[in-house]
């Protein structure tokens, strides 16, 4: 039968093997998260709005028609769009990009185009008519809020 030594506990390992961290260790880890944050550059692409104003007495061209589209949720289908433009009113967004492409076409300068958004409708719905109107080359485009009070039912 063999004999064997008195097993010592892991407390009475720890106390004989102390271990800190020596303070300039920690001072170095703090100068170096201080100079990484000092030296970083916050990057963002709201750094610069572009202006342009008018010189001269030259004004923009007269707006001849004011396109609304009228962005809504289909009923019962909350995740389903409905984009309406005058009397045409379709839920493929590529058809609403091909519409305002059309209107474009006659020319974009002549027309205001206005986004309005139904109450109670998902954000992204408004998004996408956002993105069919930049497809189809529309950069001026204004936003009309939905009305107060409670949704329509």
């Amino acid at each position: 039968m063999s004999t064997f030594a008195k097993s010592r506990t892991l407390r009475e390992l720890l106390a004989e093997h102390e271990w800190e961290l020596p303070t300039s260790f920690i001072d170095v880890v703090f100068l170096l998260l201080l100079f990484f944050v000092l030296t970083m550059k916050f990057h963002t692409l709201e750094q610069r709005l572009e202006a342009w104003l008018p010189h001269g007495g030259g004004g923009p061209p007269p707006i001849e028609m004011e396109v609304a589209i009228q962005v809504g949720a289909a009923p019962g289908a909350p995740q389903t769009p409905t984009f309406r433009v005058m009397d045409w009113q379709t839920t493929d967004v590529n058809a609403l990009a091909g519409q305002m492409q059309q209107l474009a076409q006659s020319g974009r300068d002549r027309y205001q185009v206005v986004i309005d958004g139904a109450q109670g409708c998902p954000f992204k719905h408004v998004m996408s008519a956002l993105d069919a109107c930049a497809r189809a080359g529309f950069t001026k485009v204004d936003f009309r809020p939905p009305p107060a009070g409670p949704p329509e039912s």
